[in-house]
């Protein structure tokens, strides 16, 4: 009898560890698409920070900069009157495209952190 009861609480324990499995992978996949949702979050708040800043830049003219805190790295170019956001990220899949009247100066890649943001006789340039 003392066997029987042993071999009950085996098989209630292997039950118990498998659900525990199963609840802990479930978890693993939910904070890691999570991540990647607030990887696409920031990366958007980002570029609209950088774009804001570009636009007040270029409205105040010649030689007046501004500096802007980037939360994830974001690559801009200029798309022929519009300036293109992008991430370096693959699970960010996708660009971000806003009007412009300002030109680039260069191309920016893998832009991040403190970023200054200045006006090159009419054309915005970064440092």
């Amino acid at each position: 009898m003392k066997g029987q009861i042993t071999l009950e609480y085996m098989v209630l324990s292997l039950v118990v560890i498998a659900l525990l499995s199963i609840a802990i992978t479930a978890l693993i996949t939910i904070r890691d698409n999570s991540d990647k949702a607030l990887d696409v979050v920031l990366f958007k708040s980002s570029a609209r920070d950088l774009y804001n800043a570009m636009e007040e830049v270029c409205a105040m003219g010649d030689g007046n900069s501004m500096e802007v805190y980037l939360k994830k790295d974001v690559s801009v170019s200029d798309a022929g009157g519009y300036l293109e956001f992008s991430s370096p990220l693959p699970h960010v899949n996708g660009t971000i495209k806003y009007e412009s009247f300002c030109v680039l100066e260069s191309d920016a890649d893998s832009l991040s952190g403190n970023v200054v943001v200045y006006n090159n006789e009419g054309k915005i340039a970064f440092g």
